[in-house]
Order: structure tokens, then C-alpha cells, then sequence
């Protein structure tokens, strides 16, 4: 399974890869929505605060949860809420209610990699600024700060048994292992 804590493996300026790989790959498959492309940057420069949450598999998981950045009825793209965050209450998967509204993309942004953070280290690493109200809730449960693998997200972020396995096999791996060939073809090249 793909580890989601440390730093970026594509480097400080991997949200170029993620751009282009919208741009070059997924665009021919499916319709991605701009913004799904433009908060690639924003992954990285928030994820870069405490290098505590890969930026690219959080940016992965956010095409996961949205797809692509088209979003959905229940949780639209005005809530800026890249993940699918719910409320400190929570509630059902289908009440927009239970989901968190964010003011600003940055705000959604910071408050995933700090939902992220909790799950793979608990108290033990700072969250970045003020963290949400659901980040409180991920502190009270048995398996905080334990889930440092995205298979580990099986059944924790979501009902899904195989949420994490999927969320590494259709989403993260592509994306990474693209990289990896575009990398190694401009090596290459010398």
C-alpha cells in the first residue's frame, strides 16, 4: 500500500504534475472541472507547513471524493469542502447538512490534510492553523493517529470495506506511476 505521511516523493513543485496530468491524461478520459486542477498547487503549499500528509495522495483522494472535481448534489463545489468532511455532528452520506461548509478552498484544503493528519498521527503532530470542528471528533476515536498507509482508510473515512485500496489502486497509482514513466523518460533524454 502507497504510505500518506511524509513529504511530497514528486518534490516541492509536484502540483506541476498534477496540472499537467489533468491536462495530458485525464482530460481525454473524462471531464475534469478546473478546480479539481487548480488545487493541486494549493495541496502542495498547504501540505508543505508540516510535511506531515503526502500532497499527492491528498490531492488524490480529492478526485476520489469528488470525481474530479465534479462534485454532486449533496456536497457541491461552493462548500469547498475537497473530501467530503462532515460536520462535528455528522449525519447521513446523502444530507448536505452533515457536510462542512469552508470558505475558501485554502480553508477545505487545510482542513482535509489536518482530517488526514489526525488519522496517521493523532495529537502527536500539530494540525496546520486552526483545525475544523470534525478534527476534534477523529481525536476521540480508537484509531487515531494510526492509519499511515491509504489502506488503512478502508472503513474509516468511509463506510466503504475498500475505500483505501481503491482510493491507492484507481486513483493514486495512475497518477504516480505517470509520473514516474514522465520522469524517467526526461532522464532519458540526458
Amino acid at each position: 500500500m502507497t504510505l500518506l505521511t511524509g513529504e511530497s516523493e514528486l518534490g516541492p513543485d509536484g502540483w506541476k504534475f498534477a496540472e499537467a496530468y489533468v491536462d495530458s491524461k485525464l482530460s481525454l478520459i473524462t471531464t475534469v472541472n478546473p478546480i479539481y486542477r487548480e488545487n493541486a498547487r494549493r495541496y502542495w503549499t498547504l501540505a508543505s507547513v508540516n510535511e506531515a500528509i503526502r500532497p499527492e495522495i491528498a490531492w488524490a483522494q480529492h478526485g476520489k471524493e469528488t470525481a474530479f472535481g465534479k462534485f454532486s448534489d449533496v456536497v457541491p463545489a461552493d462548500f469547498c469542502n475537497p473530501a467530503g468532511i462532515k460536520t462535528r455532528l455528522g449525519g447521513g452520506d446523502r444530507d448536505p447538512n452533515a457536510h462542512q461548509v469552508f470558505r475558501s478552498w485554502d480553508e477545505g484544503i487545510r482542513a482535509h490534510l489536518n482530517h488526514l493528519t489526525a488519522y496517521a498521527y493523532g495529537e502527536w503532530m500539530q494540525p496546520i492553523g486552526v483545525p475544523h470542528d470534525r478534527y476534534r471528533v477523529i481525536l476521540t476515536t480508537s484509531w487515531v493517529g494510526s492509519i499511515r498507509e491509504t489502506q488503512g482508510l478502508d472503513g474509516k473515512w468511509a463506510p466503504s470495506p475498500s475505500y483505501g485500496r481503491d482510493l491507492d489502486r484507481v486513483f493514486v497509482k495512475p497518477f504516480m506511476e505517470w509520473c514516474y514513466d514522465l520522469i524517467a523518460f526526461f532522464n532519458s533524454l540526458g
